[in-house]
Parts: structure tokens; sequence; C-alpha cells
């Protein structure tokens, strides 16, 4: 696919592994930054094995200027509970630009090739956008007259994500012996599927499980086991809270590549607390944060207590392994959130847009407590 913009020249065209080094090298030349800190979320070795994990079908693009890819981006389907019905859906992700082709309004040259056909006939889709990027918020909610298979967007939802600093480590606080935190075990597959799915039904994409599918997720996604990374509650016998944590560093990493004034002299403390109170220390510019990321959740009546009891269990064994960081994220003003209270975090807000070419679809879908699997997003 051809067009012309400015008088120049780019082409279009889907792209597969052998792309894969073009690619981690233009999303490398995107940093996330801000005045404190700014990171690269990376995928190495692979691009495309994070998405392959996550999508039953996805299409990956890129914007070719005199052979240099200068733009790529992602649409990725999957099975998803939406108004409490199975129904497919895109997520459209990955969109990163050269420096110098950012204000160049490429988009809507771009956006039709992923959206002028669709997988299972699926008319609805989303996409996230980190809060105050007012450029791809822009491209996105912009009417394009005359340009065919742009589709409309519309701003629905704000999700917090939540970074759990690992610093000192914690004692156990509930001395409720009919309070238990454990390791999940193979024979506990079952009622964790049918604990997770009954909560997921209710939730604005969230996905649609079965037994097999949620084995085969777990016997695929790389450093995972349900021994090692599913956690779950029981208060007098009942199973109140099921969370799984992932250290998925193996494909995907979010990498130092400057260090402001505050986390400059947070290095400082930290090397003092490795000392003392055997802090994780934090990594060096060039190198990836220790981290792992909450991806399942579910919680008996989105008690927050619950799950803070679940995360401090978490927390204890992140300590002991040296680890970072814990990520965890919902939707803003989710009462599960305050189980972040308890720990020293930090934060950022990202926006969630629906996205279809029919714009009656948006009066139509009920934004309730929307879902995001931050670890595989």
């Amino acid at each position: 696919m051809i067009f012309i913009n400015d008088n120049q020249t780019f082409h279009i065209k889907e792209l597969n592994e052998d792309y894969n080094q073009q690619m981690l090298e233009l999303i490398e030349s995107c940093p996330m930054c801000s005045k404190d800190i700014d990171v690269i979320f990376t995928r190495r070795p692979d691009v495309f094995l994070l998405s392959k994990l996550h999508y039953e079908y996805l299409k990956f693009a890129g914007i070719f200027y005199n052979d240099d890819l200068i733009a790529i981006g992602m649409v990725g389907y999957e099975k998803v509970f939406v108004n409490g019905e199975e129904k497919y859906v895109f997520h459209f992700t990955d969109v990163y630009f050269k420096k110098e082709f950012r204000k160049r309004r490429l988009y809507p040259d771009f956006a039709p090739f992923f959206f002028r056909s669709s997988y299972k006939d699926s008319n609805l889709g989303y996409a996230l956008i980190l809060n105050n990027n007012i450029a791809a918020e822009k491209a996105l909610l912009k009417n394009y007259p005359g340009k065919n298979n742009v589709p409309f967007a519309k701003k629905v939802a704000k999700m917090a994500y939540k970074t759990i600093l690992v610093t000192f480590n914690k004692k156990i606080n509930s001395e409720d012996k009919d309070f238990i935190i454990r390791n999940a075990t193979e024979d506990d597959l079952q009622s964790i599927y049918q604990f997770l799915n009954n909560d997921y039904r209710d939730r604005l994409f969230a996905p649609v499980l079965s037994l097999e599918k949620l084995r085969s997720m777990n016997n695929n996604r790389p450093n995972f086991s349900i021994g090692s990374n599913y956690f779950l509650a029981f208060y007098k016998n009942e199973l109140v809270g099921v969370v799984s944590a992932w250290d998925n560093r193996e494909i995907k990493q979010t990498t130092v590549s400057r260090y402001g004034l505050k986390y400059s002299t947070s290095r400082w403390i930290y090397y003092l607390g490795e000392k003392i109170f055997s802090f994780p220390p934090l990594p060096n510019i060039g190198n990836a944060f220790k981290d792992i990321t909450v991806c399942d959740c579910a919680i008996k009546d989105n008690d927050y207590k619950i799950l803070t009891n679940i995360l401090e269990y978490i927390y204890r064994k992140a300590h002991k392994q040296r680890i970072n960081c814990i990520n965890f994220g919902s939707f803003e003003g989710d009462p599960l959130l305050n189980a972040c209270d308890a720990f020293f975090t930090e934060g950022v807000f990202v926006n969630l847009y629906l996205i279809s070419k029919d714009i009656n679809q948006f009066e139509k879908i009920k934004i309730n407590r929307p879902y995001i699997n931050w670890g595989l997003v």
C-alpha cells in the first residue's frame, strides 16, 4: 500500500519476524520520558512473542520511507466479555513513530491498513494511551472526512497503573487463623477457572476463559507455572481471592535510559538500604528493572483488604528474590487500588478508548469495571 504525504512517498506493509530487529530498534528509539526518569518498554528478543501469547489473531504493519522503517502498529483480536456477552474485539496498540515523523500526521493514512477488514466480523475495539500524551489522543479522536476505514474513537475510562516499590521487608500482619494465603497447585486449576470466570463475566473486555484455555495460557507463558505464580486467599476454607503475578522479563523489559535528580538521589538511598535492610538495588542505566506484574486478579466483593494481604505475601517473596517492584493496575475508582496504600508506590494514568468504524456502537457499551491484562500489553 502506497500513499503520498507532503509530496513524499511512503509504503505500508505487513510485518513478520524478518523485521524483528528493525522493529526493536524503532521501539527502543522511543523512550517514555518524564522529569524523574526515562524508560524504554522493549520486547527482546522477539517483538511478536508477547502478542502471540495474548491474541487469537494479530497483524503488525509498518510504514517505510526510502526502505527505512519509520512507524509500526499492531491490531490483535481476542474473545472477551462486552455487556456480559462473549464477543470478539480488537486491541489497537504498539504504535511507534520515529521522532522526526511524529508531526507529519501519518495516522489517517496508516490506520486504514488495519481496519479495512476485520477478524470474526469484529466491529469494536479499544486502545490505551498514556495520560497527557496529547498528540496521540488528538490523532485518535479526530474525525477524518473522506478517509475510509479510519475508525471513530471515544475516551471512556481512566486506568491507574501502580508500581509498588520493594524496599523494607514486610512482616506477616494477619493474625486471623481463619484467613490463609498460599501458592496454588495443579489441583486448584478448576477452582481458579471458576472464580476468575465468575468475576470476569461482569467486566468490560475481560477474557472469556475455559479450563483448557487457562491451562494452555499458563503452560505457554515463559517463566510461569500455576504453583509458582498463582496465589490464593481463603477465609474459613472459602476461596476469596485469586491473583497471578508474573516476572515476564524474558519477553518484555522496562529499561532505564536516564535517571533524573529524584531517582539519582534514590539510588544512593537504595544503595545504603541494600547494605542495611537488603533493599533490591535499582538498575544501572541501560539495564532493566527486575519487576513482576499482577495479571489475573479477582477478589470476593472487591474487598481491598484481601488483596492487600495477597500483595504482602507476594511482596515478601519478591524481597527474597531481589525484585525491584510489583506492578498492579485497574480502573480509576476501583476499591482494589486501595490495596496499594500499604506500600511505597509510584503511578501513572492510562486512558482507555473505544474504537469502531460504527460510531453508534459506543452508546451501546456499558463501561463496567474495565479490564486490562497488564502483563500482556
